[in-house]
């Protein structure tokens, strides 16, 4: 009975890191996709928005005014880096006098909107480092949990050899030598 136990514990401890492992894996990877994914999309709506707002003010015409307004308000509406707030509030501050033509206003507010542009791509590129990041733990991770999982195949190589293998071994050479008059199987206890 101890036999049957120690061999369903070992083969239970090696299927469960095995199923842990590749839930770890499987779980990691799935949920880094999405996450970087909604960073990019996010931070993209907002220099889409920076860049109109520049086209704008560039050829200032009745429809690029109200390019600049559906621009701010896209942005303002997507805000996802702690610096856009406060860029937001010159473009609405200085982007009228700037489509009106006031030389002060508009390098005022091609400024803003260029590091509203440069803010959502350091934003992407934080969250580029931060998924790269998360893959190389995860990694290392799944080879861990693989070494452990290894491990334990080898222990319980080793004691199913010296409990069942070498035993038969052993009971095999008795017969054999039995059979012929020369040997007598060892006693001890399974």
């Amino acid at each position: 009975m101890r036999l049957r136990t120690e061999l369903r514990l070992g083969i239970g401890a090696l299927l469960a890191v095995q199923a842990l492992t590749t839930l770890a894996a499987v779980s990691l990877l799935g949920r880094m996709g999405p996450a970087v994914d909604v960073v990019m999309q996010e931070n993209v709506v907002s220099i889409e928005a920076a860049e109109d707002m520049l086209a704008a003010v560039a050829d200032p015409s009745p429809e690029s005014t109200q390019h600049f307004i559906d621009g701010l308000a896209r942005a303002r509406a997507n805000v996802t880096e702690d610096a856009e707030p406060a860029l937001l509030d010159v473009l609405e501050a200085r982007g009228p006098a700037a489509l009106n033509g006031d030389a002060e206003a508009r390098h005022d507010t091609v400024k803003a909107a260029r590091a509203l542009a440069e803010v959502n791509r350091d934003g992407m590129a934080k969250a580029s480092v931060a998924a790269r990041w998360r893959a190389f733990a995860g990694a290392w991770s799944a080879v861990l949990l693989g070494l452990l999982s290894f491990a334990l195949s080898l222990v319980l190589t080793r004691r199913l050899r010296a409990r069942i293998d070498d035993p038969l071994q052993e009971l095999a050479a008795a017969l054999e030598g039995g059979s012929r008059g020369l040997r007598r199987a060892p006693g001890r206890g399974v």
